[in-house]
């Protein structure tokens, strides 16, 4: 197990007794305001409307950066009608309507808004904080009703965040490891929960650690029989190979892989690596078409040292949070006495970094996602951590932001709607300041994000945040 697992556990079990009361309360107070303020409520005190006028936006004079392939296209005009990407091309040769609301980018770069794929979303106050970071997607990878809300008000307009894709609970053997998880133990149960997860508009399927293989089969068929990817963990009883063989559309946090490359017994990522068995398991990914979204700053946070745990608690982003999740996330450091030496805190690193550059590199899809909803793992700030790490494991800025875009998109069967600059495309971009190819980091600082044709530039996205820290402020948090 990792080593995370020793300080998160005891506390994701305490959080979610707790959050679950909380957001049964809070969804049901979201269900009146949105009975008092729907559109259909509404209509009758409404008079008849005029014909909309077409919303149009230009970014005038910009790189684009399309991620379709690692190169950017100068000086370009990119022309945004009602949402979608409606035309790019040289500048001086694209037409502009006069009414349209033009965007100086003054040369600098226009790529694809990124995708966090693991996410786990407990409050509305965390959509801003993503959009802040140039996040415009987001896969939620445990959920319930409150989730399939905010999914639909997003959509709709009545919350200004990322598009969500959503899991609904996660699944889980007898007895479960984290409480609100579906338990399934036979064929039955798993149709049943599958059943009613897909009549409620859930994604996908997450699967988790304590699954038989007999349970693990079922879900994997019923899953098929209703059209749901499955994605998570590796269950024990399975293991690696097993889900593998069982064609799991993801998984998440490297789970089981370090079982599977070491070199002894101990089978932890403190153990020496067997490079045969890299190579095996690596190539074995890849036949299987199984991907991968290693989340590795979710397990940096976890080999922490408790004086950077402590210094963490200072970071200025926290002001954003609420506090119950200020709380669960940072509230308390490690205990010194769990410090890892710092030899294998190394080890451990350079064995994830080595595993996730042998997938790429024998042809295994990645994904990125930061694993939010975990100690130490800010909501949009952990992505950039994980964009860093990707290249630090050996991929160029281009292959781990393509982990964050085009691939993403694909995955989620969405590629015609995003992931890429390209014209037809909704309008979830980022306006950055040098080229992201060169430096990933230029994307943490956005001078600009677009979602769904929507322009938030940097003024009015530090306004959101600043609207965020003084509420929290001002309810004494």
């Amino acid at each position: 197990m990792y080593h995370l697992i020793k300080h998160v556990q005891p506390v994701m079990h305490n959080f979610f007794c707790s959050i679950t009361a909380y957001l049964s309360l809070k969804s049901s107070l979201w269900l009146v305001v949105m009975i008092g303020y729907s559109p259909i409520c509404l209509a009758q005190d409404q008079p008849a409307a005029s014909p909309k006028q077409e919303l149009v936006l230009a970014f005038l004079n910009v790189n684009v950066v399309p991620m379709d392939a690692d190169h950017v296209i100068p000086r370009q005009t990119v022309l945004i009608r009602d949402g979608r990407i409606a035309e790019i091309g040289p500048v001086g040769e694209v037409e502009i309507p006069d009414h349209a609301t033009r965007i100086q980018g003054r040369e600098r770069y226009l790529m694809p808004g990124l995708v966090d794929m693991h996410v786990h979303i407990f409050d509305d106050d965390e959509l801003p904080l993503y959009l802040a970071n140039g996040i415009t997607t987001v896969r939620n990878m445990w959920g319930w009703d409150m989730h399939l809300k905010l999914r639909q008000q997003v959509l709709n307009g009545a919350l200004k965040g990322p598009t969500i894709y959503t899991a609904g609970a996660i699944i889980d053997g007898n007895p479960p490891q984290l409480p609100g998880s579906a338990i399934v133990e036979t064929p039955t149960e798993a149709e049943k929960v599958v059943a009613e997860q897909a009549r409620a508009g859930y994604d996908f399927i997450k699967v988790y650690n304590g699954l038989k293989p007999n349970a693990y089969a079922a879900l994997i068929l019923a899953a098929r029989k209703y059209g749901l990817p499955v994605v998570g963990h590796v269950p024990s009883a399975v293991g690696l190979h097993g889900v593998l063989v069982a064609g799991q559309r993801s998984i998440e946090h490297l789970w089981g892989y370090d079982a599977a490359v070491a070199a002894d017994t101990t089978a932890t990522w403190s153990s020496l690596l067997d490079v045969t068995k890299i190579a095996k398991i690596s190539d074995a990914t890849r036949r299987a078409g199984v991907w991968n979204t290693p989340t590795l700053n979710v397990l940096e946070r976890g080999d922490m040292s408790a004086a950077e745990s402590e210094a963490f608690q200072a970071r200025p982003e926290l002001r954003y949070l609420p506090s119950f999740y200020k709380r669960f996330c940072c509230g308390s450091a490690y205990d010194p006495e769990d410090d890892l030496p710092e030899d294998e805190r190394a080890l451990r690193k350079a064995n994830r970094l080595r595993v996730v550059k042998a997938l790429y590199d024998a042809g295994a899809e990645l994904l990125l996602g930061s694993d939010t909803g975990n100690p130490f793992v800010l909501p949009g700030y952990a992505l950039h951590d994980e964009l860093q790490l990707l290249v630090e494991a050996g991929l160029t800025p281009y292959q781990a932001i393509r982990a964050g875009t085009r691939n993403a998109a694909f995955f989620l069967e969405a590629l015609a709607e995003f992931g890429t600059v390209e014209m037809g495309k909704r309008a979830d971009l980022l306006l950055v300041g040098s080229n992201p190819l060169s430096d990933v980091s230029t994307i943490e600082q956005p001078v600009g994000v677009m979602i769904r044709g929507q322009w938030l530039p940097s003024e009015e996205i530090q306004q959101m945040l600043a609207n965020l820290a003084n509420k929290h402020q001002e309810d004494g948090q």
